[in-house]
């Protein structure tokens, strides 16, 4: 898959995603998620801190250093991916809850980055991030928006055209994990195996921890799981583009992480959605 389709479907995905959950997402259930503000708290400081603290003591620990682990952090660092609430939707997880993390998320994002770029050692200039705004508008809040506007407007008939983008949405997310698998798998071989292992490691652990951290019902925990597993890939890429642009084959292999973990975060995240979606499907027929 060519980084220009990667890119085409993404911006499809998540402004698709966005239609989806602002058509299904009514006023009162973000209300409903504002008015338990620690569960809102816990779950945004286990984003912009836990995960990024996760990725290094696991890097540290699998022998990881100097780009190499730097590319690891900055990826745990850029949370409010916006395929969570889809992955969320798909296993039945509180979508108001998802929904208010990568929107809260992707704004802090721009205070947030900066500040773990300097912590890192790295340079890049606050420029690099004025892209990251306009997308933010344009692929996620606004189509939210367009969505919980459209909502109001169609009445009942909203649920239909939620459904078509939901299924749209699905189409997408098959075909960027199918593509991104066939077509960059090789990355396999030309990322070292310990760099490979705390990707693997940290978005697993992040989609476990979350839920505890999180706490709340099942719905929450599912929520708060899915969307820490997701990071914001665009924006690590962005910044990664910035930063590690020397000819020096560390700024290579920093690169092919960024990339890595994109690609492993989109199957590991996937494939416990799935798993979650049908946990809940047998618990309800088991109920009825």
């Amino acid at each position: 898959m060519s980084p220009a389709a990667r890119d085409a479907i993404v911006a499809a995905l998540v402004a698709t995603v966005m239609l989806s959950v602002g058509l299904g997402l009514e006023p009162r259930a973000l209300r409903a998620v504002l008015s338990r503000p620690a569960v809102l708290v816990r779950g945004l400081v286990f984003e912009h801190v836990g995960i990024p603290a996760l990725a290094w003591l696991l890097g540290s620990a699998l022998g990881l250093s100097g780009s190499a682990l730097a590319a690891l952090v900055l990826c745990a660092a850029t949370p409010g991916g916006p395929v969570g609430p889809a992955f969320t939707l798909q296993a039945g997880g509180n979508v108001a809850l998802a929904v208010t993390l990568v929107v809260v998320t992707a704004v802090t994002n721009v205070v947030a980055a900066p500040a773990v770029v300097r912590l890192l050692g790295l340079t890049a200039g606050v420029g690099v991030l004025w892209p990251l705004v306009q997308k933010l508008l344009c692929f996620q809040l606004a189509p939210l928006a367009s969505g919980m506007l459209a909502r109001r407007a169609l009445g009942s008939r909203a649920e239909r055209a939620r459904r078509a983008a939901e299924v749209v949405s699905k189409v997408l997310i098959g075909g960027l994990v199918v593509g991104m698998t066939a077509t960059q798998w090789r990355l396999f071989g030309e990322v070292p195996l310990p760099a490979l292992a705390a990707i693997v490691a940290c978005c697993v652990a992040a989609i476990v921890l979350a839920g505890v951290v999180v706490g709340g019902g099942r719905e929450d925990r599912i929520a708060a799981g899915l969307t820490a597993g997701i990071r914001n890939l665009g924006l690590a890429l962005l910044v990664a583009t910035a930063v590690f642009v020397t000819d020096d084959p560390a700024d290579h292999v920093a690169m092919l992480i960024v990339m890595m973990y994109g690609l492993v975060m989109m199957v590991v995240t996937a494939a416990a959605s799935a798993l979650l979606g049908r946990r809940g499907t047998g618990a309800e027929r088991s109920a009825a």
